[in-house]
């Protein structure tokens, strides 16, 4: 296969990954940036009790599932497992392929999941001293 068809499939491989990263990139974009427009989109389309879209493409299986499908599908053109065996041993063999955007969208579907569980932790649990 050609490298831009590859880049092409890496890129749409990560549409699933936009939901997760719209609600990851909106916190930081109004704290550290200023910029409130995301998080006001965000508060306006869970407000609309007749909008249900928002419940579907933000519920928590779509964002895991879009996380675990990025990375599934495009660690499929990165890794390659082969397994032999010869007199009693068994020889297993891991191949990382060399291909930018396939690793770059498997990177940020594993980095969106840490950084939601970041900040879940951080926002929902307080230090006490005794």
């Amino acid at each position: 296969m050609k490298p831009s068809s590859l880049h092409k499939l890496a890129l749409g491989r990560a549409i699933a990954l936009e939901p997760a990263g719209f609600l990851v990139v909106a916190g930081p974009a109004q704290s550290l940036l200023g910029f409130r427009q995301l998080n006001d989109a965000l508060d306006a389309l869970f407000a609309s009790p007749t909008f249900s879209f928002t419940g579907i493409i933000f519920h928590p299986v779509i964002i895991l599932g879009g996380l675990l499908l990025g990375a599934g599908m495009n660690a499929v053109p990165l890794v390659h497992f082969t397994f032999d065996s010869e007199e009693q041993t068994f020889i297993a063999k891991v191949v990382l392929k060399q291909r930018f955007f396939n690793f770059m969208v498997s990177a940020g579907s594993v980095t969106l999941p840490v950084t939601i569980l970041a900040y879940s932790v951080g926002e929902n649990f307080t230090i006490m001293s005794h």
